[in-house]
């Protein structure tokens, strides 16, 4: 892959800022995962995976590519397996929380 990893899924998404990819709908991170998918662990570096890895669902690196891709993948369909720690705002509870704790709104739906 000749564009970093974490360029390629902001330009696949469509999202004008990288940042926008933490701010994805549940429905965006399924197409997101499907796009992951279509990539093969080797097409980027180990680096790369576990940036994409940290970055998208603020988890920990894994000891190789292919595990970090699977990682990732399961981590945007909501299987992440991983107890605690904060998911780098990937999931709308995080969101929630820390709206709720800097005394902003929290969507409706969305409250306790």
């Amino acid at each position: 892959m000749k564009v970093p990893l974490l360029d390629y899924l902001q330009w696949k998404m469509g999202c004008a800022y990288l940042s926008d990819l933490h701010w994805l709908s549940g429905g965006q991170k399924m197409r997101l995962a499907q796009e992951l998918e279509r990539i093969e662990a080797p097409e980027a570096s180990l680096h790369e995976w576990n940036d994409a890895l940290e970055y998208l669902a603020g988890r920990g690196p894994e000891p190789t590519a292919q595990a970090a891709r699977a990682a990732l993948i399961a981590a945007l369909r909501g299987r992440d397996e991983q107890k605690g720690g904060d998911h780098g705002g990937i999931q709308a509870g995080n969101r929630t929380a820390a709206a709720a704790d800097a005394g902003g709104a929290v969507p409706a739906g969305q409250r306790s």
